[in-house]
């Protein structure tokens, strides 16, 4: 058997034509070789068989009019998720949908099988609400992860992060693109400031999509850059990365993510799960800093559909909307929303929207024109009463 899951994939027709033949995001091979690895040990199917052995099964439940034989590789898929005791329920969720999408694409749908989705509860980490974390108390856990660390690297990417909306993958490829990118593009400012674009390939593998970009201006990210270059010239760090660990290594997405959860886990962040390791789920992840990005960005003044285009994600369906290529409409409109995303050197990131200094001077301009209404009126019910007043003296 091939040792490289590229490898394996390519070496069975049924599963190549899922993998490589289609315009979509692309399947975890990994997913798909645990699942027919264990087949093939238990039941002694291989994938193409697997596949062909399901149309037998439709065929029969016709000519027997006995529905259940349909159900034989859902069954098999139920008993698979079963044995994986102690995954998270996202990574069972992932490994059925892959193996329900290959069969379609090699046109043998499976049925639906409530079994299947009550296999993915089964044995898995209590289900966290994530709704909770995107609140602005839990953005002073990420103001605590940032402003104590005492090691620059994690300090800019997580402000770069937070102020761009980039997730760990698109980390890594600005990274890539090496430390002389980053120097040019920050030293040749856009429009003469010290704000800079990072163009990025198109997200989950959609050939179709067009690359994107995001910006880096947000204050603090800039100055936590600037620091981080002096402290690889310091080092004497000779990677041509962006960022590289203590080992001049280039950051990778597995380093990132473990050094947020230990970091979280040393605050006090978040209590670990059972038996607790780096794989599972608490609600508090790398990725969890999009959502603090993409809620700010439409709690400021800028228009809501900015983070989504700085995120990598549609704009419109059509694509017929390409504001966000115009550079001097984006970063003025960027520029207008910094104040929310220095959360090192702004409170105003961790007020509500009533608290910030222009809503504090509408409410005061509001206070006032009631108090001149309530003004207005009473002089009004004065007057009527001294018309009437002088009505009756008048008629006596």
């Amino acid at each position: 058997m091939p040792d490289n899951n590229m490898d394996w994939a390519r070496s069975h027709e049924c599963i190549s034509k899922y993998v490589f033949n289609r315009k979509a995001p692309k399947p975890k091979i990994s997913y798909l070789r645990g699942f027919f690895t264990w087949v093939e040990e238990n039941h002694g199917f291989k994938p193409c068989e697997l596949i062909e052995y399901q149309l037998n099964c439709e065929r029969e439940a016709l000519e027997t009019h006995d529905p259940r034989k349909k159900y034989v590789i859902t069954g098999y898929i139920s008993e698979y998720l079963r044995s994986l005791s102690g995954r998270r329920t996202s990574y069972k969720q992932n490994i059925a949908s892959c193996v329900y999408t290959l069969f379609n694409v090699n046109r043998i749908p499976l049925p639906k099988d409530e079994e299947v989705n009550r296999s993915t509860k089964f044995n898995s980490i209590r289900k966290v609400n994530k709704d909770k974390w995107v609140t602005v108390d839990n953005l002073w856990n990420l103001r605590k992860m940032v402003d104590g660390n005492t090691n620059p690297l994690y300090r800019v990417v997580y402000l770069a992060m937070f102020s761009s909306g980039m997730g760990i993958d698109e980390i890594v490829e600005w990274s890539n693109k090496g430390v002389e990118y980053t120097k040019s593009k920050l030293n040749n400012g856009l429009f003469g400031k010290k704000i800079f674009r990072v163009d990025l390939e198109p997200r989950k593998d959609l050939t179709e999509r067009f690359n994107y970009h995001t910006y880096i201006y947000a204050k603090d990210t800039i100055k936590a850059l600037e620091e981080w270059l002096k402290f690889r010239e310091q080092k004497g760090y000779t990677n041509q990365a962006l960022f590289v660990t203590k080992n001049d290594a280039p950051l990778t997405q597995n380093a990132l993510g473990k050094a947020f959860l230990y970091r979280a886990r040393k605050l006090g962040i978040y209590t670990p799960i059972g038996n607790s390791d780096v794989g599972n789920r608490y609600g508090w992840s790398p990725h969890i800093i999009r959502s603090f990005f993409k809620t700010w960005m439409w709690k400021c003044t800028a228009p809501n559909w900015i983070a989504d285009a700085m995120m990598g994600h549609g704009v419109d369906s059509n694509e017929y909307m390409r504001l966000f290529n115009d550079d001097a409409w984006m970063i003025e409109k960027l520029i207008q929303a910094e104040p929310w995303f220095n959360i090192i050197s702004s409170t105003i990131p961790f007020d509500l929207e009533s608290k910030t200094t222009i809503s504090l001077i509408q409410q005061e301009q509001n206070l006032r024109v009631s108090e001149l209404e309530n003004e207005v009126n009473s002089m009004r019910e004065d007057m009527k009463i001294m018309y009437e007043v002088l009505k009756k003296a008048s008629q006596d």
